[in-house]
């Protein structure tokens, strides 16, 4: 976990960002103008949103050119294409496909977790949370299990050897 250096016109700026399922994060300090900032979300992939409250911050301390608002539009913009070409690889999860994955797995970043079938609906329960899930197949061709409801919508798991694999 370290700390990244850089300038942003002319501002030396201390920062680091984080993600992580469910949530992202923005850290930054100007140190030689004694201020810093932090971010927390409650949105997971919210780079393009934290990135722009940064650049608003600086806009307002330091009097600068109006680049947030269109930043952060941009950034809505390409996130709506590239969750629209994701979803056309998204497909309900067919029996064939399922019938051998059922069962109870161990994910080193998730624990136990059991794919099911709940009355109609195929679902991932890892104790604490469920999703229905569907089969999500690559650009590469890798087949993947993705949860399609919250909390952790479009979460990615490979299927490997009763092991499932955050992808």
């Amino acid at each position: 976990l370290g700390l990244f250096l850089s300038t942003d016109h002319g501002a030396k700026v201390v920062h680091h960002a984080g993600n992580m399922l469910g949530f992202t994060s923005d850290l930054f300090m100007l140190p030689d103008h004694d201020f810093g900032v932090v971010v927390l979300t409650n949105a997971g992939s919210a780079n393009g949103y934290t990135s722009a409250i940064r650049r608003a911050f600086l806009e307002i301390v330091f009097d600068g050119k109006a680049e947030a608002r269109e930043n952060l539009t941009t950034s809505i913009e390409r996130g709506k294409q590239a969750r629209e070409q994701e979803r056309a690889l998204v497909k309900p999860a067919d029996d064939e496909w399922i019938k051998p994955l059922l069962g109870a797995y161990e994910s080193s970043e998730l624990g136990r977790i059991e794919i099911r079938r709940k009355d109609k609906l195929l679902v991932l329960d890892a104790g604490e949370w469920t999703s229905e899930i569907a089969k999500k197949v690559d650009r590469d061709g890798t087949v993947k299990i993705m949860t399609v409801q919250p909390p952790y919508a479009g979460l990615e798991l490979l299927p490997k050897n009763k092991e499932l694999i955050l992808d």
